[in-house]
């Protein structure tokens, strides 16, 4: 998903908090930001680090894969 798809669900969270608030004495940001994280929006910087640390690995296989096959060879007799 891209940043401008996830800005939108984002987006798109918060207004259904608030169209279904009830309450107006209840914390609007708090409210939002529990229905970010109900929904998987947000990540914890640990999630974070290990999701690039993921990326790059998978990047790091595409790219021995692509060299193994564009060999002479083309991966074969591996």
């Amino acid at each position: 998903m891209s940043g401008e798809q996830r800005a939108r669900v984002a987006r798109n969270v918060i207004v259904a908090v608030m169209e279904r608030r009830q309450d107006p004495t209840v914390d609007l940001a708090s409210e939002a930001a529990q229905a970010l994280e109900d929904a998987g929006l947000l990540q914890s910087p640990e999630r974070a680090a290990e999701l690039a640390r993921l990326r790059a690995g998978v990047a790091e296989v595409a790219e021995s894969l692509r060299t193994i096959l564009a060999s002479p060879e083309g991966g074969e007799g591996r």
